[in-house]
């Protein structure tokens, strides 16, 4: 069985044992672990898997893997999916928002953008740096104020994709406008999980803005 043919089934497990719910935490013993503890939001996991033909649908990448609202979820999801060094060439991981898709056309991401930087070194912790990600995210604690208290209606930050091509593996923040006085604490906060040196430049670009245009830099 190839890469992506193993990815594919580990992704096709998880949808199935999702749908099944059997208890109301990712722990078998109802009795020792009977609290959850629930996510500011829910959100969803997505699977892009790697274009077979130059004239393939995005939309026919696109798997919807899992849907979380607590911590035991995300954690019962995390530690049984491929880690992203285990991922195939031109796939990607997105975790968005359960009431937005992973993609600009969206309404709720057509007016903003994204934070990227792509690590060009294959010695970066890249798995250890997803994770930091993951949990600032879904956290809040990577949003405008850092602050998970902050109302639904203020937060900036609709998902998180990273991406596995061949020049590196690029990770990218998408906000829902492209606000600067709300977008560049965003920016350096990304910076620090994801443990790049301050000379180092991450960047924001809008969704519908050329190569150049309205670019921050932090």
């Amino acid at each position: 069985m190839s890469a992506e043919e193993q990815v594919a089934q580990q992704v096709s497990d998880l949808k199935i044992a999702d749908k099944e719910e059997v208890s109301p935490t990712v722990f078998k013993s109802t009795e020792d672990f009977s609290v959850i503890h629930p996510l500011t939001d829910s959100w969803t996991l997505w699977y892009i898997k790697p274009p077979s033909g130059s004239k393939e649908d995005w939309k026919d990448l696109l798997t919807e893997v899992v849907t979380v609202s607590s911590v035991e979820e995300f954690w019962g999801a995390y530690n049984n999916l491929p880690k992203v060094s285990e991922l195939p060439l031109r796939s990607d991981y997105a975790l968005f928002k359960s009431n937005v898709r992973p993609e600009w056309e969206d309404v709720k991401n057509a007016s903003g953008g994204k934070w990227v930087y792509q690590f060009r070194d294959n010695k970066a912790p890249i798995d250890d740096i997803w994770l930091n990600v993951l949990l600032g995210v879904i956290g809040g604690t990577m949003d405008t104020t850092q602050d998970p208290s902050v109302a639904r209606e203020d937060q900036e930050i609709n998902g998180v994709f990273v991406n596995v091509r061949r020049a590196g593996i690029r990770f990218n923040i998408w906000t829902k406008s492209k606000d600067l006085e709300k977008l560049r604490p965003i920016g350096l906060r990304f910076k620090e999980l994801i443990k790049v040196k301050a000379t180092d430049e991450v960047e924001f670009s809008g969704h519908s803005d050329g190569k150049s245009k309205n670019k921050i830099v932090v």
